[in-house]
């Protein structure tokens, strides 16, 4: 939570995501992802079939327009197992 992160790590995550079978929770609130990074971690939700609750809250600098909230209602829609978001953002 809240290490500085930016899109690159969010990327970098998302890769995590996609291959992890273990990891069942994860928080990632606070960091820099922009939303091209936000959309990297719902994509790789649509892949992983082992996480069950995210929380990506108070995400700094982060906008969306209704091209990406379409994405990210795709990726969640594919995802069967996620029981549990916490996502907003935060754009100041």
């Amino acid at each position: 939570y809240d290490m500085g992160l930016g899109s690159e790590a969010a990327g970098k995550i998302a890769d995590i995501i996609k291959r992890n079978h273990s990891l069942r929770e994860l928080s990632l609130g606070g960091n820099y992802f922009f939303s091209e990074g936000v959309i990297k971690i719902f994509e790789a939700l649509s892949v992983n079939k082992f996480l069950q609750k995210l929380s990506l809250h108070n995400l700094q600098l982060c906008y969306f327009n209704d091209g990406a909230i379409g994405e990210i209602k795709s990726h969640l829609n594919a995802n069967k197992t996620l029981t549990k978001l916490t996502f907003n953002a935060q754009y100041a």
